[in-house]
C-alpha cells in the first residue's frame, strides 16, 4: 500500500513480510525513489494492516490505529520518534470519526461497553484528557461537520428503531460534552 503524506512529493510505502508479522512504513521521495524507515511494528503472530493512517497538516506527526497493545488502540507518533498512546481503555477503536488539528482533538468510536455497542469518545493529542460523548449502550455511527462543532448520531438497539439526533460539541472549562 502507499499513502500520500501532507508534504509535497512525499509518500509512505507500506511493507510487510510474507508472514505478515512485520510492518514497515517507508518515508519515500516520489521524485527520486529514495526512502528511509518511518515506522516499524513487529508481532509474534500477525499484524492486521489497516488504512487508518492519518498524516497531520503540520507534517511532523501521524495518527494511526494498531493492535500493538492487545486492543485496537489509537496512537500519535512524531517524526522524531516520540510515541503517544491516545486510548488507554481495553476496548477496540472501530473508527476514527474526526481529527480536529486546530484544537488537538481526535474523535473516535469505541466498541464500548460491549463489543456489540458503539460509543463516541474524544481525546486530546496528549492522551491525558478523554471524554465519552455518547450515553446509553447501543449501536451508533457519527458524522461530523467541517469545523467539528456538531455531529449527527444514528442510534439503534435490538429493541429501538434507528433515530437520528444532531448534537453540538460543548467545551466548558477544559471538559468536552455533547448536547442535543
Amino acid at each position: 500500500r502507499i499513502k500520500w503524506t501532507t508534504r509535497d512529493e512525499e509518500l509512505v510505502v507500506f511493507w510487510m513480510n510474507r508472514h505478515q508479522n512485520v510492518l514497515k512504513l517507508l518515508q519515500t521521495n516520489a521524485i527520486d525513489g529514495s526512502s528511509k524507515l518511518l515506522y516499524e511494528e513487529k508481532n509474534k503472530y500477525y499484524i492486521d494492516i489497516t488504512d487508518d493512517w492519518y498524516f497531520l497538516k503540520s507534517g511532523e506527526q501521524y495518527l494511526f490505529t494498531s493492535e500493538m497493545g492487545g486492543y485496537n488502540g489509537l496512537y500519535l507518533y512524531a517524526r522524531n520518534g516520540k510515541k503517544t498512546t491516545l486510548t488507554k481503555m481495553n476496548y477496540d477503536v472501530t473508527e476514527v470519526n474526526a481529527i480536529d488539528e486546530k484544537n488537538s482533538l481526535v474523535y473516535y468510536t469505541l466498541a464500548y461497553p460491549t463489543p456489540m455497542d458503539r460509543a463516541l469518545f474524544v481525546t486530546d493529542f496528549s492522551g491525558k484528557r478523554t471524554y465519552r460523548l455518547s450515553s446509553e449502550a447501543g449501536y451508533r455511527n457519527f458524522v461530523f461537520n467541517d469545523d467539528y462543532t456538531r455531529f449527527y448520531e444514528r442510534f439503534t438497539t435490538i429493541n429501538t428503531p434507528q433515530k437520528v439526533t444532531l448534537y453540538s460539541i460543548v467545551k466548558n472549562k477544559g471538559k468536552i460534552t455533547a448536547a442535543s
